[in-house]
């Protein structure tokens, strides 16, 4: 009489991507689940969500879940992280997520959440200034305290020949923001640092 000790499981999506797996023991005679994994695709194929869980049957319990979002220009606009499980409740417990804004594909806005009790906060804010060549001029950081965003730093940039040449960074202090450093690259006739 043969008897089963572990075996695992795949199946596949009709592109060929892996949207479960499941790692099985032999218990009581039976095969019994002791962990699985499962992804979700968007009609473009790029993976939106992953779950891994462990444990055996009604003691299934999620390990870590990631989730991600797309504009329809294919930026990443949202990511999403859980690691942990409310086994009260049988909910995830996040970690980590951000969201990101665009216009005329750059990058204008990033939006940092932490876990609070029971859903996400809002933590940091980063805004960005471009010129018309594209160039990163302003970047503002704020940071989220007492139900309200506040300014925390702010860098100004200076290009000269699509090279960054000037970074002044400011801290905001008594209402207004107040220079702090100043890093500066000079170049040589071939565009050499000096």
């Amino acid at each position: 009489v043969w008897y089963g000790v572990e075996k695992d499981s795949t199946a596949y999506s009709a592109t060929g991507k892996t949207t479960f797996t499941a790692h099985y023991n032999w218990f009581n005679n039976e095969w019994q689940m002791s962990s699985k994994s499962e992804n979700t695709y968007d009609a473009l194929d790029r993976l939106t969500l992953s779950e891994r869980y462990q444990g055996v049957g009604e003691n299934m319990r999620g390990v870590s879940r990631s989730e991600t979002e797309y504009d329809e220009q294919g930026h990443t606009v949202m990511t999403a992280s859980y690691q942990g499980w409310n086994s009260a409740t049988n909910t995830w417990i996040g970690y980590n997520k951000i969201e990101r804004t665009y216009e005329n594909n750059q990058e204008t806005s990033l939006l940092i959440y932490g876990w609070g009790t029971d859903d996400w906060l809002p933590q940091t804010r980063f805004s960005y200034t471009y010129d018309a060549a594209g160039n990163e001029i302003i970047q503002k950081i704020e940071k989220y305290t007492n139900g309200s965003w506040s300014n925390s730093n702010k860098y100004e940039r200076e290009y000269k020949g699509g090279t960054q040449v000037k970074d002044n960074s400011y801290l905001w202090l008594n209402d207004q923001w107040v220079f702090a450093s100043r890093n500066e690259t000079y170049y040589d006739d071939d565009a050499q640092a000096k």
